[in-house]
């Protein structure tokens, strides 16, 4: 625009449009002009006049042609309607020319505006195609150089990954010829080869070298060498774990670890050292092979020669039927318990060498570290079990989650903690528990394993004893030189566990507020109660000692033992209980039975050869235990001798009273140079005899034997109760005796000399 137009009709000022223009104002401002020209008119306004309802029907929203033309027609004819019409259409027309006459100078002016707007809009539309035409050739500027950039980006990245690629095969190829280097030394550098086995298992996995020559005809070679080396290792593992060779078990164990199959590799061996002395004990507890591995030719020979003599000193043919299927049935037992007492002693060699083997791959396990962590491999070990029984623990979880969510407003917690354990401890809690589970077994279902089991149990902890001594002489010698790695890896262990604890309880806690959030958002949902119990890991990382072991071992046959003394304390209670058939005896009867000097020497010998059976063991715990049996039994003979003791009675010179008169309680016993003992007092005299000849027989074992001090106290408390009973024999008699010489000194003449 130029300044004349600018001047005369107050246009824009410059080819962009500007909201402060004068003339946009002036458009506004005539707008208002009309607007109060109108009103001023409103008073000859035709929309307000008589035909106001005819032009208010054309200014309805739903106006309708055909609906007023038939309305039209209805109500007048048509030359009306259209009279109507013509009158209505020239009064608009009329004002039409009145309001254009009126506002014709603000007409003019808004025409000019338009003309003005026009010319701005097409300035802008200049400026927006120039702005284009900068735009695509700025775009053209950059494009070229960033395509060229990208180009070379493109090749860079495809020369750099051949150039990895090519590195990860010359690294392949080092790496098989160094394998091949190894493998020709032998069995020196298998770790080494191991180390490059595992590395080419790397180099495969982090990038895809299919489709290599050089490298797809090696993969056969190497998988035949990591078995080869696998093999190896594993029999040189056996063999040392046999021969306690520290080195080759090291090797072996560097070998695993190197290939990353050190936690499978060591709970295998466990697993098959476990299930080989688990075959041994079900083999000792297999009553039906123990009689059918029995030498046949051996018992029949038995029986025949024992038929022989049958038939040489008896000539009845039933007697002689009943004494051959009598004597076969024991040579059957005392075979099959010489079998069962071999296998069992086979039994605690395998249980000892296999133990031994355990502990001195733990022991191995301890000593050896991994060269780039620093790290024992038990240490290692343990944190991988970790970790696994975690994984397992944490798809349980989840599986409990899925199923809380299928069954809403149930709750379960059936998650075990987490349990860590050496292996040795792993080993024999597996041996014990298989242990004590068949021989419940076969003591139920084989009198000749219970009978064997509990009347010869001396046996049994005698085998155990031996067993417990030469675990703690290997114990005081290997392992006392791995306390400190062990007390480093417990401390590693438990600051581990103890992390991952808190991370759990952290992401637990998350996790509940989540799910109450959750349950506040949507609480007209009905809702499901679910548990998430944080992880809980528990630690036996002990070394057991040998008293461990041995408490232990014990405990797996408790029952046994307890039979044991039962059967002990009954077989010496029927000895008692025979020795005196009469509970009770009165003077009016026949003499009772009482025991005899040969009954009581049979149940001294009882007392002693029990005795000396677990003295020769030097078994100074059960020796304890029956040495209160032993207690018992006296007890209960001191009750039997108590019960037929006879009161005494009263002795009297034979003065005026005649004869002897007898009553119930109060005995009055008169005599002379002819008289008799009664039956009381032999009664009485006899079972003296018995109790003083059977606490010599006691004292004499307590002197010759070397018993605890404890295990005497208790047998001379027992034997105490009998002198008291002795006591209470002996003393009326010896009182009565005085007496009577205290009045035969009084009957003497006082000479006076």
């Amino acid at each position: 625009m130029n300044n004349n137009n600018s001047s005369s009709n107050e246009g824009v000022s410059s080819p962009l449009p500007n909201t402060s223009s004068p003339n946009l104002i002036s458009n506004s401002n005539i707008e208002n002009e009309i607007e109060i020209k109108k009103k001023s008119n409103n008073n000859n306004n035709i929309f307000e006049g008589d035909n106001s309802h005819i032009y208010n029907q054309f200014l309805g929203e739903d106006f309708n042609v055909v609906h007023y033309t038939s309305n039209a027609l209805k109500v007048s004819s048509i030359s009306l309607s259209l009279n109507t019409l013509s009158s209505c259409t020239k009064e608009l027309g009329q004002e039409l020319t009145e309001n254009i006459t009126t506002n014709y100078d603000d007409l003019f002016k808004l025409a000019n505006n338009i003309k003005e707007l026009d010319q701005l809009t097409d300035t802008l539309k200049l400026g927006v195609s120039n702005l284009e035409e900068s735009i695509q050739r700025m775009k053209k500027d950059i494009s070229e150089p960033y395509n060229k950039v990208k180009s070379h980006i493109g090749q860079l990245k495809r020369v750099q990954d051949s150039c990895e690629l090519l590195r990860k095969i010359i690294r392949y190829i080092q790496l098989v010829k160094k394998l091949k280097n190894h493998l020709q030394a032998g069995s020196r550098d298998l770790s080494k080869s191991a180390q490059c086995i595992n590395e080419i298992n790397l180099l495969k996995k982090d990038s895809d070298l299919t489709g290599i020559n050089i490298i797809d005809s090696q993969v056969l070679w190497i998988k035949t060498c990591s078995d080869q080396i696998i093999t190896i290792s594993s029999t040189l593992l056996y063999q040392g774990m046999e021969n306690q060779n520290q080195t080759d078990v090291a090797n072996s164990l560097q070998v695993f670890h190197n290939m990353t199959i050190l936690n499978e590799k060591v709970y295998s061996i466990v697993n098959l050292t476990t299930e080989k002395v688990i075959k041994n004990i079900k083999a000792l507890l297999n009553v039906n092979k123990l009689i059918a591995d029995l030498p046949k030719t051996t018992i029949t020979n038995n029986i025949t020669n024992n038929n022989n003599n049958n038939n040489n000193n008896n000539n009845n043919n039933n007697n002689n039927n009943n004494n051959n299927n009598n004597i076969s049935n024991n040579i059957i037992l005392t075979s099959t318990d010489k079998s069962i007492w071999l296998k069992f002693e086979s039994l605690i060699d395998t249980l000892y060498s296999s133990l031994i083997q355990i502990l001195h791959l733990q022991r191995v396990l301890l000593k050896i570290k991994d060269p780039l962590t620093h790290k024992s491999l038990m240490e290692v070990l343990l944190i991988k079990q970790h970790q696994l029984q975690q994984q397992q623990q944490q798809q349980q979880q989840q599986q409990q989650q899925q199923q809380q969510q299928q069954q809403v407003g149930t709750t379960s917690n059936n998650i075990q903690p987490i349990l860590i354990e050496m292996i040795s401890t792993l080993f024999w809690k597996s041996i014990l528990k298989v242990l004590e589970n068949n021989l419940l077994v076969a003591a139920k279902s084989s009198n000749i394993i219970e009978n064997t089991f509990i009347r010869e149990y001396p046996k049994v902890s005698k085998f155990f004893l031996d067993f417990i001594k030469k675990l703690q002489n290997y114990i005081d010698i290997h392992q006392m030189d791995i306390q400190q790695q062990f007390m480093i890896v417990l401390s590693n262990i438990n600051q581990i566990i103890g992390n991952n604890g808190n991370n759990n309880n952290n992401n637990n806690n998350n996790n509940n507020n989540n799910n109450n959030n959750n349950n506040n958002n949507n609480s007209i949902e009905p809702s499901s109660s679910t548990s998430s119990s944080s992880t809980t890991t528990t630690t036996s990382l002990i070394l057991l000692s040998a008293d461990d072991y041995k408490l232990s071992l014990f405990k797996s046959i408790g029952l046994f033992e307890k039979a044991y003394l039962e059967y002990s304390q009954s077989k010496m209670s029927t000895i008692v209980n025979g020795l005196f058939p009469q509970s009770t005896w009165s003077s009016r009867s026949a003499l009772p039975v009482i025991p005899n000097g040969k009954q009581l020497v049979d149940l001294s010998k009882t007392i002693w050869s029990e005795i000396e059976w677990l003295v020769g063991n030097n078994d100074r715990q059960l020796l304890g235990k029956l040495m209160l049996v032993v207690s018992k039994v006296i007890d209960l003979f001191s009750s039997k001798i108590e019960s037929m003791v006879q009161p005494p009675g009263l002795i009297v010179l034979n003065t005026n009273i005649g004869g002897n008169n007898i009553n119930n309680n109060n005995e009055i016993i008169t005599i002379n140079e002819n008289s008799k003992p009664t039956p009381s007092q032999t009664v009485n005299t006899l079972l003296f005899n018995a109790s003083i000849q059977l606490n010599s027989s006691i004292q004499s074992l307590l002197t010759s034997q070397p018993l605890e001090r404890e295990s005497i106290i208790l047998i001379e408390k027992s034997l105490s109760s009998l002198i008291t009973i002795c006591t209470n024999i002996i003393t009326p008699l010896m009182n009565s005796f005085f007496t009577h010489i205290e009045q035969i000194f009084s009957t003497i003449h006082n000479e006076d000399w």
